[in-house]
Formats: C-alpha cells, structure tokens, sequence
C-alpha cells in the first residue's frame, strides 16, 4: 500500500484507511439500528482535528473531479463547513 510513497503521503493515506475504518462502524452501528421510525434521524459524528484536516483535503480534490452536480453540491457544503469548524 505504501510502497515508493513519500513520508507525507503516507501519513494521509494512514488516515484516510482510519477514517474509512471509523466511518464503516458508524454507518454499520447505524444501519443496524435504523427503523421505520427514526429513517430520518441525524447522526452526530466527532472528529479529531487531523481528521477534519484530512477529509478536508479530501473533499477539495472530489469537488474538482466531481461530475455530478448534486453530489459536487454537498460535497462543497461538507467542505465549508469543515473550514469554518477548522478556523
């Protein structure tokens, strides 16, 4: 996974594996639990400031490949919203 990657990238990837990790038990916890009656409830999800920092870097590469716009929209939403937490 890492191999002929430059010490920076790899700590990236290492936290985007994390993240990945966290994100699978979250959504699994949720869908697991999930019912007719709370379909539409919100999760809140706490995030340490690397991780924020990092799906930060993440949502800045997706906007601009990104084609549908839908998708570019809420990604663009996620991203200012992580820069106003991360100020």
């Amino acid at each position: 996974l890492y191999n002929g990657m430059p010490p920076d990238r790899r700590m990236i990837v290492s936290i985007y594996v994390e993240l990945a990790e966290m994100l699978t038990k979250k959504y699994e916890s949720a869908a697991k639990k999930n019912s007719l009656f709370d379909s539409k409830k919100k999760y809140k999800l706490s995030l340490k400031y690397y991780e924020a920092y990092a799906i930060n870097l993440y949502l800045r590469g997706a906007v601009n490949q990104e084609t549908d716009p839908h998708r570019k929209s809420i990604a663009v939403k996620l991203n200012l919203l992580l820069d106003q937490k991360l100020q």
